[in-house]
């Protein structure tokens, strides 16, 4: 795990590191997914290396020129999707894969006007071929010992694996069946003279699992990435092992915050500042307004459920995603970071 964290750490903006994540961790899926490929970056080491180097040296107004700065962004999904982008295009342009990005977010009309789906990445190969790529990024518990996708349930509990990837498979990835989108499908095969267009699955995240718990959800590959989960009310318990905690905002969860021992939380005062946290004061709420007044401002106060990296007596960083004491059961969802 250490390993998997000084890889991205090497690289100074947060952005790159984000990208070199979004290159380098592994994947839900291998190769197929029921009647789908997933999709693989087939990237050129050497050419994505160089272009990560080259990247670190650019100043941040480069970073928000082509809008892949954290900052610029509320929801993690919405900076996932645009480092993807940023990937298809300026990545494509100096060798790092051989996908070039031909249109994103394309929304699919039904016969009433209403949307009938989006797709999110309509790319071409070097080759010519044309994949449509649906693309996400998840984190998901194992809220029990058991392989079945229902039983691992996002940091929201109203999000659950299986939910997720029914519909991927029944409407997201066959959307370009869908009558719908014979226009489209049509205009892209005489645009770029290709007969054929593929539908292909990239699914992004890390799984968490409970102490003892060694499942893995139905067909996931034993490489993704892991770490372990607890209820807040169990923090306690851990004290003898962790020795220092970097907490993290929601636009850090792909590479983490940056891990330096002068910004390191010790275990207790993370739990002081999370039980401060769910009973606030009217000053502290003010301030807390006026701290998230922007695009990606870091919040004045910690709120469950919430993704920690910590670091034990071994030296050893793993990452806990600490969860409230009703989650999942409660009707209550989750609040966000």
């Amino acid at each position: 795990m250490s390993d998997n964290i000084l890889k991205f750490a090497q690289y100074t903006h947060t952005s790159v590191r984000d990208l070199a994540w979004l290159l380098q961790s592994e994947p839900y899926f291998q190769t197929r997914i029921a009647d789908f490929a997933t999709f693989s970056f087939e990237l050129n080491t050497d050419a994505a290396l160089d272009y990560l180097q080259f990247l670190d040296q650019q100043d941040t107004l480069f970073f928000d020129r082509h809008r892949i700065s954290r900052g610029q962004y509320r929801r993690l999904g919405l900076y996932f999707e645009a480092l993807l982008q940023f990937l298809f295009t300026e990545g494509w342009q100096n060798g790092v894969c051989p996908y070039r990005l031909l249109e994103n977010n394309v929304q699919i009309p039904n016969k009433h006007g209403k949307t009938q789906g989006e797709i999110d990445l309509l790319l071409q190969h070097s080759n010519g071929t044309l994949v449509h790529v649906e693309a996400a990024v998840k984190y998901y518990l194992g809220f029990a010992n058991d392989a079945s996708w229902q039983n691992w349930i996002g940091p929201n509990a109203r999000d659950r694996l299986d939910i997720k990837m029914d519909r991927l498979l029944h409407h997201q990835l066959p959307l370009l069946r869908n009558p719908a989108s014979t226009p489209f499908v049509t205009r892209w095969q005489n645009q770029y003279q290709q007969p054929h267009i593929t539908s292909q699955l990239l699914l992004k995240g890390m799984l968490f699992q409970q102490p003892g718990q060694d499942s893995l959800p139905e067909q996931v590959q034993g490489q993704i990435h892991l770490g372990q989960w607890c209820h807040f009310s169990q923090l306690n318990e851990l004290k003898r092992d962790i020795v220092a905690c970097w907490p993290c905002q929601k636009l850090q969860w792909l590479s983490g915050p940056t891990i330096e021992e002068a910004n390191a939380l010790s275990l207790q005062e993370l739990i002081q500042q999370l039980m401060q946290a769910q009973a606030p004061s009217r000053n502290n709420l003010d301030r807390i307004a006026n701290a998230n007044s922007g695009p990606g401002s870091a919040p004045y106060r910690m709120m469950l459920p919430l993704l920690c990296y910590t670091k034990d007596r071994t030296e050893q960083i793993e990452q806990l995603m600490i969860v409230p004491d009703h989650w999942p059961d409660s009707s209550t969802p989750s609040r966000k970071i």
